[in-house]
Order: C-alpha cells, then structure tokens, then sequence
C-alpha cells in the first residue's frame, strides 16, 4: 500500500516486485499484454496472473490520480494494481489485509498524525513494515520559505507517533543514496509487532 501515490514512480516499483509475472508479460509483449487484458474479463486477468501479489495506492488529488492512471495503464486493467481517491485517515481495507506500506513527503501533512497511522496499523498484517522517506536538508529549506505553515515536517514527531500506536523495531537510517547517488535521503521504518502464540506464554 501507498499513501500519496503521486505520479505512480512507486506504485509501478512495487508491482515490479510483487507481480513479476504481471510486469514481464507487460513488458515482454506491450501490445499482446494491451488486447490480452483491455478488454478481457476479470476471471480471465484472474487466472492469467494468480500468483501475483497486489498493490494498493490512495492519493487525496484528483490530478494525480488521473495521471497515475494513465502512466499505469494497461496495468490498471489487471488485478495487480489498485488505485483510489481516498484519504489516509478513511483507509477502508480489512483489517491485518496489507504486508507493507509505503509513504513519501504527506505525513507533514496529516490532520492527526496518531490518528492516521493507528488507521495504518489497522490495515497491516502482524509484523507488517511501515516505511517513509524523506530529505531533512530538503525539508529545512522548504521550511525556511514557509511552505510548512499548514504542516509539520519534524520526522522526531513522526517517530513518537509510531510509538505511540504501538509500532516496534523503529529504525531511522540516515542519508541513504541507494537509488540516486546525486542525492541522499532518510529512512524510517517500523514494524507492527506480530502476535504471540498462546502457547508460547502457557509454557
């Protein structure tokens, strides 16, 4: 799952590792993948990609929305991918339903951030990730210009809010350049702790 999907950079990321067979076929025959898939049934796409995963993504924009859509498609067209006009604090998945989630550049933005991530939690499965990204010179500089005046762009509050609900293993790496060398950002990643056995407290 994606909060705040944007243009859809990683959505279509994420599909590459959790539906290969989906993005092969996509990539190995674009136009065959086009008429296989535009027009065909959902039991077809069903049973065509069954042993993919999902990738859900919400984005609060209109705009991006669209345009994730139409960088996207056909994939929008196949069961893998899965993009909405939501907000995160209505996340309206089933509970303990999503492995991983995914967010850059919104929390700042939250209108709770307790309030949303227990919505994230929610959703995620027993030792589910939670991971965010971010830039903190970036972060200083728009904050210097005042476009944080709606916002909140402290990442101490968000670790504290992860807290707080009740996320563990809490890691904070600093100045990561795994996919750009020109350029280095942060990570945060937590877990939701997994249930332990009865019977392990029994004995």
């Amino acid at each position: 799952l994606e909060i705040g999907f944007g243009q859809g950079y990683g959505i279509k990321l994420a599909a590459e590792c959790v539906a290969p067979v989906t993005i092969n076929h996509w990539k190995s025959s674009r136009i065959k993948f086009i008429l296989e898939n535009a027009f065909s049934t959902s039991t077809i796409k069903s049973n065509t990609f069954k042993n993919d995963g999902h990738v859900y993504g919400v984005e609060i924009s209109e705009y991006m929305l669209q345009k994730a859509k139409r960088k996207l498609w056909p994939l929008t067209k196949t069961d893998c991918i899965d993009l909405q006009l939501r907000s995160v604090d209505h996340l309206h998945y089933p509970p303990s339903s999503i492995n991983a989630c995914f967010h850059v550049n919104c929390f700042y933005f939250w209108p709770s951030l307790t309030c949303c991530l227990q919505k994230i939690w929610r959703v995620l499965r027993p030792n589910g990730r939670l991971v965010t990204t971010f830039q903190i010179n970036q972060l200083i500089d728009l904050h210097q210009r005042g476009w944080f005046q709606y916002g909140n762009p402290d990442p101490l509050l968000y670790v504290m809010a992860l807290e707080t609900c009740g996320f563990n293993e809490i890691e904070w790496l600093k100045q990561q350049a795994n996919f750009n060398l020109n350029e280095t950002y942060d990570c945060i990643i937590a877990h939701k702790p997994p249930i332990p056995l009865l019977s392990a407290s029994i004995s």
